[in-house]
């Protein structure tokens, strides 16, 4: 039970090991240029150039100012152009979305009134050898008005 704590080394596996481990190539890599902000006098401030690099500085500034500029105002032009064609396209859905489920209420009122189900009765054979639905069936003549102006369609 005394040795039940311990960690007991082997110690000749281990020099195998050692001895057999494969050669690895060490890896140099360039030192990452850092530059401290520390003047000679100690005091922290960023390194001092010419004037004229500051001097270009400043111009590079404008230009990347006038740059961004131009683009967020492109971007806001394009954002009110999405916004028209996001518009268009939930009115589109809207209208298809309204057709559906002005199509099932159609439905629902000739099951209510009972057409639906005379047609079913005249259509039963047809019925049984199709794998569309009942429902399918039943619609199969039914005009769907989706504006006062158009035509009613009729399906085929």
């Amino acid at each position: 039970m005394s040795n039940r704590g311990r960690v007991r080394w082997d110690e000749a596996n281990l020099g195998e090991i050692e001895a057999n481990k494969p050669v690895r190539q060490k890896i140099t890599e360039p030192k990452t240029p850092y530059h401290p902000m520390i003047d000679d006098d100690g005091s922290l401030s960023p390194i001092r150039g010419s004037f004229d690099e500051t001097v270009g500085d400043a111009v590079d500034a404008d230009a990347i100012r006038t740059a961004l500029s131009d683009v967020a105002s492109s971007s806001r032009n394009n954002a009110r152009r999405s916004d028209s064609e996001t518009d268009r396209s939930g009115m589109s859905f809207r209208e298809h979305r309204r057709a559906h489920y002005d199509e099932f209420r159609k439905v629902k009122e000739l099951r209510r009134k009972g057409s639906l189900l005379e047609y079913e009765d005249d259509d039963d054979e047809f019925v049984r050898n199709d794998s569309s639905s009942s429902l399918s069936a039943g619609v199969k003549d039914i005009d769907i008005e989706e504006d006062d102006s158009a035509p009613p369609k009729k399906s085929s």
